[in-house]
Parts: structure tokens; sequence; C-alpha cells
């Protein structure tokens, strides 16, 4: 929710104004009516326990060579785009008969 508030409101209410923000609150500030600012919580970075990484990685824990590894990771993640032989992405090219309608 976003709620509008004077300068005055801000300057005497400071207290309230950021226990509000920190319960996720937004705030546009007005100067002689007019907004001049918006106040917002910040975003909090998210937490991701050691132990909760070591459990999801722990499931390829048992791999014997990289192919397979890889395979059970796709499994899991989905296929990417990227030709592993030459570090590229794996982008369609035209056939070479096509014209070039830029060229001509």
């Amino acid at each position: 929710m976003t709620r509008t508030i004077t300068q005055t409101q801000l300057c005497t209410g400071t207290a309230a104004v950021l226990d509000a923000l920190e319960a996720g609150e937004n705030f546009i500030i007005t100067r002689n009516g007019n907004p001049v600012g918006e106040l917002r919580p910040v975003p909090v970075p998210r937490q991701v326990l050691t132990s909760d990484l070591q459990a999801r990685l722990a499931r390829f824990a048992g791999v014997e060579d990289a192919a397979a590894e890889r395979t059970e990771v796709d499994a899991v993640f989905g296929e990417d785009r990227v030709d592993r032989r030459v570090g590229t992405l794996d982008v369609p090219t035209r056939d070479e008969s096509e014209a070039d309608p830029v060229a001509t």
C-alpha cells in the first residue's frame, strides 16, 4: 500500500514512517501539495542456508563421470543452448544460399 504524506508529517513522524517502511509500506512525500519523492522498503537479500545448498547438491554426489553428471543436471534444470565444443550459443544459422536482404 502506498500512503501520501507531507514533508512536515515526515519530519515530525520519522519513527512511525520508518516502522511502516519496515512493515513493507511505501510513501509518496509531498511539498506544498506536489509529490517530490518516494520512500519504499529496501529489498532484503534472500538468505540461503549452507545446509540447504548441501542438501540440494547432494543428489549429484553419486555421479561417476562428467557426461553422466551433465545428463543428470540437465534432467533437473533443463538443457541450455551452449555449444560446449566452441563455447558459443547454439544459434541456428541461415542457409548459405539465402540472399542477405540488407547487403543488396
